[in-house]
C-alpha cells in the first residue's frame, strides 16, 4: 500500500451536482439529482436549517476531505454530506431521504476497501462527529464496567479514556479507524484471544431505523421510539444480534455502542521480529520460518496476539522478501506465558534482520507506537484460516505470492491478524459473524497495492482477484471487513449458515430495503 496525495475530486464532484447528472445509475430504484422527484433547492434549505446546517455540498471546501477513503480508487461523490452531531439528526436526516426516496450512504473513517459505504450522487450520512465516549465503572451488566461510545469515534480516543479508569476494550490497532464499522463487521483486535471479538464483548447498541425510529438493542430485547415519541417494547434481540458482526449500512444508521470494559493488565510486551525469505547469500529460508510460525500460532497462550506480516520487498544488502512477526503480550514481563514466546526470539537468530522486545506499562502506551497507512491503492481479500489450513501448501502459496509482482510498481502485502483463544469460545450462531471466526486461529488479507493514478488499475485488480482465488482453498470464510468484492459468494464467504437468519432480521426492520450497499444483506 503506498500513500500519495488526495486525488482532485472537487471539480468532478461539482460538475455533476450542478449539472444534475445521474452517475451511471439511471436504472436505479431511487431519486438522484437531476430527476423530477429530487427535492427542490428549497426542500433542501428546510432540511439543512432543521439539523443546524451541517450538510456538506460538493463545492464546499470540507468536501474534498470528507469524501474521500482511504482506499482512494473507491472515492465515490455523495450530492449531500450530512454531518450529524446527535441522534435525533440522524433520525431527520433519515426521514428526509425517505420522504424524497434519496439513496444512503454511511461512512465514518473510510477504512472501506471496496466501497460500501459510499454512491455516486447519494446522500450521505458521515458520523465522525459522533464521537462521544462515556465511561460507567458500576456498571450492572458487566464487574469491570462498560464504555457507551459514539459511532465515529476512533479508537485511540476511546482507549485514551479508558486508561485512565485502569481499563481497556476490544478495538482496532489503527488509530484512525473508527467504532462504527468496524464493530458491525465483527472487530477482531491485539486482545481477541484475551478477550473475545468486538461484538462477543458488545452490551447494547443505538439504532436510527429505516422509519426514522430509534431503536436501542440488546440480548434482554429491543425498545423502539417511533418519531412522533411512541415507545414499544419486546423481547426480541434479533435486532442486536444482526448488529454483531452483520454488518454496516444494511440494518440501521448505528449511532451509539455499548461494551464491555477489562481491567488493564500490568504490563504490555511487544515481540518483534524480520526475518528475510531468501537471504542475501541465496539460503532459502522461507518455508522453515513460516512452518515455524505456524506451530506458533496454532499453539500459543491466549495472552498472545498480535499479528503476521509478509511481503517479497528486495533489500539493499540483498536480502528478498520478509515475514514479520509483531506479536503482543497482554500481561508483565516475568511469567511463563511471556517465556513462551522466547522460543520464537531464539529460533535461528543469525536469519533475523531485527528482533527484540520491548516492555510497555499499558496497552494505550503500546498503541499510541502504531502508524496507520493512510491514501493508497489497493485490492484487498480475506480467508479465515483454522488448524487444517497451515499446510506446506499454503506456505508455498503464499511465497509465490510475495515474489509475484515487480517491486517498481506493486506489491503483495499480507497481514494476518492473530486469532484463537477466546474467540473460539462462543458459539457459531451466538453471533452473526462467520460461524468460521469460532474455529480460525488467523485472519489472512492479502492486499496488491500499486502507485500512481489508475492507470493500469484494471489489470491490478485481475490480478488480485487472482490472489484471492490461490488463496481461497486455504480458508474456511472471510471476514466480511476486508474480504474481496468479487468473491463468487459473497453471502456464504461473509456469514456462512448465519446469513438466512440475517436476511429475515433484515426484512423485519427494513422490508423495503432503505439501506442497501455493495453484498450487505438483502442486496
Amino acid at each position: 500500500m503506498f500513500n500519495q496525495e488526495l486525488p482532485p475530486a472537487l471539480s468532478l464532484a461539482t460538475l455533476f451536482f450542478l449539472c444534475g447528472h445521474v452517475l451511471s445509475v439511471t436504472t436505479d430504484r431511487f431519486c438522484y439529482a437531476g430527476q423530477s422527484c429530487y427535492p427542490s433547492s428549497n426542500q433542501r434549505a428546510v432540511f439543512a436549517k432543521s439539523i443546524n446546517n451541517r450538510v456538506v455540498l460538493p463545492f464546499d471546501e470540507e468536501y474534498n476531505r470528507l469524501v474521500q477513503l482511504q482506499n482512494v480508487r473507491e472515492t465515490r461523490f455523495p450530492n449531500l454530506i450530512v454531518t450529524p452531531t446527535s441522534t435525533e439528526e440522524v433520525q431527520k436526516t433519515v426521514i428526509f431521504a425517505r420522504k424524497f426516496n434519496l439513496r444512503m450512504s454511511i461512512i465514518s473513517s473510510g477504512h472501506d476497501y471496496f466501497g460500501r459505504s459510499t454512491w455516486d450522487g447519494s446522500l450521505q450520512m458521515n458520523m465522525r462527529n459522533l464521537s462521544d465516549v462515556h465511561v460507567n465503572l458500576t456498571s450492572s451488566r458487566h464487574a469491570d464496567g462498560e464504555v457507551s461510545v459514539g459511532a465515529g469515534s476512533t479508537w485511540l480516543k476511546v482507549y485514551t479514556k479508558l486508561d485512565a479508569h485502569d481499563r481497556v476494550v476490544v478495538g482496532g490497532s489503527a488509530h484512525t479507524v473508527t467504532v462504527g464499522g468496524y464493530t458491525l463487521g465483527g472487530g477482531h483486535s491485539p486482545m481477541s484471544r484475551m478477550f473475545g471479538l468486538a461484538v462477543d464483548n458488545l452490551l447494547e447498541v443505538e439504532l436510527v431505523l429505516a422509519d426514522g425510529s430509534k431503536a436501542v438493542a440488546s440480548a434482554d430485547g429491543t425498545e423502539i421510539t417511533s418519531p412522533d415519541g411512541n415507545v414499544n417494547k419486546t423481547t426480541d434481540s434479533g435486532l442486536f444480534w444482526a448488529s454483531r458482526g452483520g454488518g454496516g449500512g444494511t440494518f440501521g444508521v448505528t449511532t451509539k455502542f455499548t461494551f464491555k470494559i477489562h481491567q488493564a493488565a500490568t504490563g504490555m510486551v511487544n515481540l518483534g521480529i524480520v526475518f528475510p525469505m531468501l537471504l542475501a547469500n541465496g539460503t532459502f529460508i522461507g518455508d522453515t520460518v513460516l512452518e515455524k510460525v505456524s506451530e506458533i500460532l496454532l499453539n500459543g497462550p491466549a495472552e498472545w496476539g498480535g499479528y503476521l506480516l509478509t511481503d517479497g520487498i528486495t533489500d539493499q544488502d540483498g536480502s528478498v522478501g520478509h515475514i514479520i512477526l509483531f506479536f503482543n503480550h497482554y500481561g508483565a514481563w516475568d511469567t511463563a506465558s511471556r517465556r513462551y514466546m522466547d522460543q520464537l526470539y531464539n529460533f535461528h537468530p543469525e536469519w533475523s534482520k531485527q528482533r527484540f522486545y520491548v516492555n510497555y506499562t499499558s496497552f494505550l502506551e503500546y498503541e499510541k507506537t502504531v502508524i496507520d497507512a493512510q491514501y493508497y491503492r489497493t485490492y484487498v481479500s480475506n480467508i479465515l484460516m483454522n488448524n487444517q489450513s497451515f499446510t506446506p501448501e499454503w506456505r508455498k502459496t503464499m511465497l509465490n505470492l510475495a515474489f509475484r509482482f515487480p517491486r517498481n510498481s506493486s506489491v503483495v502485502r499480507a497481514t494476518g491478524a492473530w486469532i484463537g483463544g477466546k474467540v473460539h469460545d462462543v458459539g457459531i450462531n451466538d453471533t452473526s459473524v462467520h460461524p468460521g471466526f469460532r474455529e480460525s486461529y488467523l485472519a489472512l488479507t492479502t492486499a496488491l497495492g500499486w502507485e500512481g493514478d489508475g492507470e493500469h488499475e484494471d489489470d491490478f485488480i485481475a490480478e488480485g482477484i487472482k490472489i484471492m482465488n490461490d488463496l481461497r482453498p486455504y480458508g474456511i470464510g472471510s471476514y466480511r471487513n476486508e474480504g474481496s468484492p468479487d468473491t463468487n459468494d459473497w453471502k456464504g464467504d461473509f456469514w456462512g449458515s448465519n446469513y438466512d437468519r440475517l436476511l429475515a432480521i433484515k426484512r423485519l426492520y427494513d422490508p423495503d430495503n432503505v439501506f442497501t450497499c455493495i453484498d450487505c444483506v438483502g442486496k
